[in-house]
C-alpha cells in the first residue's frame, strides 16, 4: 500500500497519490505508469514500468506483472502490483495469501511457539533476559466448559501436547529449550538459570516441565514457604 490519498472521493474515482520514497524509486523506472488490466475478470490498474530486476511470481489476465519480489539492501520487497486497496476483489486473495505465507515463514523460525485451534488463543512476551512468557487461554465460551482444550508447545524441535481447562489463564515460562508451567492461576513459574525453576504460590499443585521431548510432573507442596526453587 503505497498511496497517501485520504480523500474518499479521490479513492472512489481511483485517483491515488503515490508516496515519495526511495523504496518506490527502486521499484519503478521513473514515475509509475499505470494501465487498466484485470485479474480473474476484475478490472484493476497495474504499473507497467516496474524495475527490470523484479522476479515475477504471478501475472494479470493479460500477462502483466501482478506479484513480484526483489532484494534491496538486507531486505526484500514483495510487491502486489495493483493500484487498489487490499480488499479489492482483483487482489484480495493474493494479499491474504502473501501475508499468510510471510507469517508462517516467520513463525517457523521461532524456537518457542504455541500451535492451537480456534478454541485457544495465546500471547507471547519476549523478555529482555532472553526468556519468554506465554499466556494461553481457552476462548470458546460457547462450548462445554467441562471439556478439555488442547494445544502444542513447539519448543526446541519438539512438540508437547498440553490439556487446558476452560477458565484458566495458563502461563508458560520458556528458557532455552525448556518450559515450565502449572495448570493453575494460584502459582506462576520462572527460571533461575537453566536447571532451576522458581515457583511461587500456595497449597499443593503439580509443576510441569517440558524438556527433551517429554513433560515431567513434579509435585509441589508450598506449606508456609510461598516461593520454592526446584531443580530440574
Amino acid at each position: 500500500h503505497l498511496s497517501v490519498t485520504t480523500n474518499r472521493n479521490d479513492i472512489a474515482s481511483n485517483r491515488f497519490e503515490i508516496i515519495k520514497h526511495n523504496l518506490v524509486d527502486a521499484m519503478t523506472d521513473g514515475e509509475p505508469v499505470f494501465e487498466l488490466d484485470s485479474v480473474g475478470g476484475n478490472s484493476v490498474e497495474v504499473c507497467t514500468n516496474l524495475a527490470s530486476d523484479f522476479v515475477v511470481s504471478e501475472i494479470t489476465d493479460s500477462g502483466k506483472t501482478l506479484k513480484a519480489e526483489k532484494t534491496l539492501g538486507n531486505g526484500k520487497i514483495i510487491l502486489v502490483n495493483a493500484k487498489a486497496y487490499p480488499h479489492h476483489p482483483a487482489v484480495n486473495k493474493i494479499f491474504v495469501n502473501t501475508v499468510k505465507e510471510l507469517n508462517d515463514a516467520l513463525i517457523a523460525k521461532e524456537n518457542a511457539w504455541i500451535e492451537c485451534g480456534n478454541d485457544v488463543e495465546f500471547t507471547v512476551y519476549q523478555r529482555e533476559d532472553g526468556k519468554r512468557d506465554i499466556y494461553v487461554l481457552a476462548v470458546d465460551w460457547y462450548n462445554d466448559p467441562a471439556a478439555m482444550r488442547h494445544f502444542n508447545i513447539r519448543l526446541g524441535g519438539y512438540k508437547y501436547i498440553v490439556e487446558l481447562p476452560f477458565g484458566i489463564m495458563l502461563k508458560v515460562t520458556v528458557y532455552g529449550d525448556k518450559a515450565a508451567f502449572v495448570l493453575s492461576e494460584d502459582a506462576e513459574t520462572d527460571f533461575e538459570g537453566e536447571n532451576i525453576v522458581t515457583i511461587q504460590g500456595s497449597g499443593d499443585m503439580v509443576l510441569k516441565v517440558a524438556q527433551n521431548g517429554a513433560i515431567t510432573d513434579i509435585p509441589v507442596h508450598f506449606g508456609n514457604n510461598y516461593k520454592l526453587n526446584i531443580s530440574i
